[in-house]
């Protein structure tokens, strides 16, 4: 009966390269976690590491507040206040906490879509 295999290797041999392509992968693999693992043991490493973390958590908050803050898309209209995609249709009033007022809140409008 015809074996279906289209290129006629034989099965072993198709065992074999696989478990060569295998082995070569652990290998591979496991330099890599070695080398992390020295990389990351250096002191000034880890500085650096912990530096530019802070500073792109810094960046993408303060990128973050600015958006939410402004209401606006990049064209200068209106848009939701709550989703930030949609344009809005009505205003809400929301509460804010704010150690300066009273009783602790502040009311605020926000723009609102009306579906979000």
């Amino acid at each position: 009966m015809p074996s279906r295999n289209a290129t006629g290797i034989p099965q072993e041999n198709r065992r074999e390269s696989k478990s060569r392509k295998n082995a070569a992968g652990e290998q591979k693999r496991r330099y890599k976690r070695e080398f992390m693992r020295k990389w990351r043991a250096n002191p000034h490493h880890r500085f650096r590491e912990r530096l530019l973390r802070s500073q792109w958590n810094y960046e993408r908050k303060k990128r973050d507040t600015e958006q939410l803050a402004s209401h606006m898309n990049a064209r200068g209209e209106a848009k939701c206040g709550i989703c930030g995609k949609l344009p809005l249709v009505t205003e809400v009033m929301r509460l804010r906490v704010s150690e300066c007022a009273p009783d602790g809140y502040v009311e605020v409008r926000i723009p609102y879509c009306g579906t979000c």
